[in-house]
């Protein structure tokens, strides 16, 4: 007699084997689809701000070629509520976005490079009594929030949209950007090999060179993360242009960023003359002229402990080699604010300026002052400086320090 055939089931094995395939496969996916949802949403973030800097540029063409002003942009714009909200944040927040007050009530034509200026990011920002501030207006980095995947969208005044990251790999902003010396732009040089000329990469034309045939900078092929930088020595001689443009008028606003390493001693890292006049800073940092109740002299900035009534901070450095730093410097109108000293134990101390009669910017030299009628030159590594007109708003500075902090990997 035949037995029956009983359908056999699986084994507990089997199914935990079969489980475990499944955890598996899910532990792969779930975060791809993750990220393809996250990619989704940030492709209607893009949308959605490249039809808020339509609205924004539509409003400058319709207003003598003037941007909205920071206290009525969203109001003014009146765009629909669906475009305001990005799929990240949800529906919870009205409006998702910032608007860039560096650009408020700008005219487009003072816009030197537009797709370097920015217009409107991922971002919030409630608004304040003192100092006054409007709400989701960009006022700082706070106010903006990278919340794509660790980064930010982004529009400019050209109307493209970008997706950016807050410590970018990239110079993001290159708008009023009219010098830009980077070491790491000289070609064809070999380590030690004297610099007898920077060209600047800003597009200007404001290469900056020296005639003499010994004693020029040299350079440095891997001075900080594997990158170069330019050895001024007090020995040697600096690097300048006589015609430097633009040259600025009277209260024109300019911000500077120099990633240096002042290795000892005194010295201008970065420092210009009116006409044939020349006055000089005596201590270390970024030095730049300026004439205060009418009388000459460079205004010093970025020094070590003492203050020395308007004239800034003097007090030379140590001769210990201080590592690379950014400073920082920008005027605004007739006042402005000193940037990140070089002494170690003051990096995050700040200094108001005094305000001027007159900023100016005519001839520039870099690694090198004047004083006395006599030329000298600062003991320094200089890897990148960069001079911005009109100076930069404090999200854009932000930005740039973050670029340099990033590049050179600078604590």
């Amino acid at each position: 007699m035949q037995r029956p055939i009983v359908p056999r089931g699986f084994t507990l094995i089997e199914l935990l084997v079969v489980i475990a395939i499944i955890a598996i496969l899910a532990a792969i996916l779930f975060p791809v689809f993750a990220k393809a949802r996250e990619k989704a949403r940030q492709s209607s973030c893009l949308n959605n701000q490249r039809q808020i800097a339509v609205a924004i540029l539509m409003y400058g063409q319709d207003h003598d070629e003037t941007l909205p002003d920071s206290s009525s942009v969203w109001p003014e714009l009146s765009i629909d509520r669906n475009i305001l909200m990005c799929p990240t944040k949800g529906k919870k927040v009205a409006n998702a976005y910032v608007y860039h007050d560096g650009v408020s009530s700008l005219a487009l034509g003072e816009i030197a490079d537009p797709s370097g200026c920015l217009l409107t990011m991922d971002g919030q920002h409630a608004a304040t009594a003192s100092p006054v501030t409007y709400d989701n207006c960009a006022y700082s980095i706070d106010d903006v929030d990278a919340r794509h995947s660790n980064k930010f969208v982004a529009t400019f005044a050209d109307g493209h949209v970008d997706v950016l990251s807050i410590t970018p790999d990239t110079l993001l902003v290159r708008s009023g950007l009219v010098l830009w010396l980077r070491a790491d732009g000289l070609t064809n040089v070999s380590d030690t090999a004297p610099v007898s000329s920077w060209p600047d990469m800003s597009s200007k034309g404001n290469t900056l060179s020296t005639t003499a045939t010994s004693g020029q900078p040299t350079y440095v092929a891997n001075a900080q993360n594997n990158l170069p930088a330019v050895r001024f020595s007090s020995t040697g001689v600096n690097l300048r242009n006589m015609n430097c443009q633009p040259k600025t008028a009277i209260n024109d606003s300019f911000t500077v960023l120099t990633c240096v390493n002042q290795r000892s001693g005194n010295g201008g890292i970065f420092s210009s003359n009116e006409g044939t006049a020349e006055y000089a800073a005596s201590g270390i940092g970024i030095s730049l002229w300026d004439n205060e109740g009418g009388q000459n002299r460079f205004r010093m900035i970025g020094y070590a402990s003492t203050v020395a009534s308007t004239t800034g901070f003097w007090q030379t450095c140590a001769s210990t080699n201080m590592g690379f730093t950014v400073v920082a410097v920008e005027t605004n109108g007739n006042k402005g604010t000193a940037g990140i000293y070089l002494n170690g134990a003051n990096s995050n101390l700040p200094m108001t300026i005094n305000p001027s009669t007159t900023i100016a910017l005519r001839q520039m030299r870099v690694g090198g002052f004047y004083s006395a009628g006599v030329e000298y030159v600062n003991n320094c590594d200089i890897a990148e400086t960069m001079l911005f007109t009109p100076a930069l708003s404090a999200l854009e500075r932000a930005l740039v320090e973050n670029y340099l902090t990033h590049k050179y990997d600078i604590p």
